[in-house]
């Protein structure tokens, strides 16, 4: 009997176990995607909605009916122009903090979207299709750490599609500065040893297509990494800065110094094992899948197209290291938008009177919406100049103060700023005039 009861206990145990592993899983929202899509649809819309406006004002320009409610929009409803110092202060002090905050978000934003990839681009330069990558499986970005075997080395070096390429993540000692963590590449193949293009005038190097022939001694780094001829220490080796980079290659936080390979030879031994075999062209897949099957154990291999190391690039910098700024950077672009939406619907509700007022002498209602819309946009494009402007400072000013960090503002992301401010007017216009239809005109009028 109790061999029986022992045995019916462990059935129930089980049968529980099997209800809660039939159960579905409880679904997780994954912060960092859902504020890149959101950053992703405030960049769509805002340009559009800020089309669309300008649209608007042009009509309004050139009709009578628009020139009508241009003449509103400008000098207010009341047709009494409102004083200087209150008008910048209502109409564009509000626009112009949340432009300058959203373009420079955006700009942040993309530079720890797409800057992790700098290098990535660097190094596949100018290779025609979707370069191939042969490494250790599992490897899928550049901090991971893939070592390839001597057998697929060799067979690598025998084809003339590929190219061989090292990659190791360690710490620089520039002169007279603490120590900088640096990605240290190389490759060595039909690209040839030093994958990045340099800045010719300034080079101390033997200069063949545009790209620097290294000693083993020798390095290529950006300008912001540490000035030409200086010397630093590299896995306590002494490295002369012979070269900057034409186009900045180094990440977030981390310089990028690009050496010969025979910087990856062991002290009396063999060359360390490269981190990846890159082939280029209509037949690099093959090529490298021909070097997989050779190997005793091609499960260990693992081929990766160019576009699939990008988004894990972007998943580990962007998505682990930085979810936090993401978060801010939405949060400053949908609070700068509620900020002017609650000061235009503000506006739009203490000219109620007037509203009412002009309804009631048969001014179209078309016409006023469009007088309200016309003054937004005014608004939003003074903003936009002006706040591009700013947010182009503070994007530079930082810059200049965080190593590897090469963020740029663009025309896009000033208009879709200044679209998200058009956006909330429009917002606010139908909040308010939905409420006005809501109320009768006398009532409107008597306030």
């Amino acid at each position: 009997m109790r061999v029986l009861a022992v045995a019916q206990v462990n059935a129930v145990r089980h049968a529980g176990a099997l209800v809660i592993a039939d159960q579905a899983p409880v679904s997780s929202i994954d912060v960092t995607d859902a504020a890149r899509a959101c950053v992703g649809a405030l960049t769509t819309v805002g340009p559009a909605a800020l089309v669309l406006a300008c649209v608007v004002l042009a009509i309004a320009g050139t009709t009578a009916v628009g020139r009508t409610s241009l003449a509103l929009g400008l000098r207010g409803l009341t047709g009494r122009r409102p004083s200087v110092p209150r008008q910048a202060l209502a109409g564009l002090a509000i626009p112009l903090i949340a432009v300058t905050a959203a373009t420079a978000g955006l700009a942040f934003e993309r530079e720890l979207r797409e800057g992790p990839n700098r290098v990535l681009y660097r190094l596949i330069g100018d290779a025609r299709g979707d370069p191939q990558w042969l490494m250790q499986a599992d490897t899928r970005h550049f901090m991971n750490d893939s070592r390839l075997p001597a057998s697929v080395v060799t067979a690598a070096a025998t084809s003339r599609r590929a190219t061989i390429f090292w990659s190791q993540l360690t710490d620089i000692t520039p002169r007279g500065r603490r120590s900088i963590t640096a990605l240290v590449v190389s490759s060595l193949g039909p690209a040839g040893p030093v994958p990045v293009s340099v800045d010719g005038p300034t080079a101390r190097c033997r200069i063949s297509g545009g790209r620097c022939a290294l000693e083993p001694d020798q390095a290529v780094t950006d300008a912001d990494v540490a000035e030409i001829g200086e010397r630093i220490l590299l896995r306590g080796r002494p490295v002369t800065i012979v070269a900057h980079t034409a186009i900045p290659a180094s990440l977030l936080n981390r310089a990028v110094v690009f050496v010969n390979p025979g910087a990856f030879d062991r002290a009396g031994g063999p060359r360390e094992s490269p981190f990846a075999i890159v082939a280029a062209g209509a037949g690099g897949r093959t090529a490298l899948q021909a070097i997989q099957r050779a190997y005793r154990a091609p499960g260990e291999l693992e081929i990766r197209d160019t576009a699939s190391i990008a988004s894990a690039n972007r998943r580990f910098w962007a998505g682990n290291g930085t979810p936090i700024i993401l978060i801010l950077i939405v949060l400053v672009i949908v609070f700068g938008g509620v900020a002017y939406y609650t000061s235009r619907k503000a506006a739009s509700e203490h000219a109620h009177v007037a509203l009412a007022t002009l309804l009631s002498l048969g001014v179209p209602p078309r016409v006023l919406a469009s007088a309200e819309l016309v003054r937004g946009t005014v608004s939003a494009l003074v903003a936009a100049c002006v706040g591009g402007a700013l947010a182009a400072a503070i994007v530079r000013l930082a810059n200049s103060q965080i190593l590897g960090f090469h963020a740029t503002v663009n025309v896009a992301m000033v208009a879709a700023s200044a679209g998200l401010m058009v956006l909330a007017c429009c917002a606010a216009l139908v909040g308010s005039w939905i409420r006005l239809r809501r109320t009768s005109l006398a009532e409107a009028m008597a306030g």
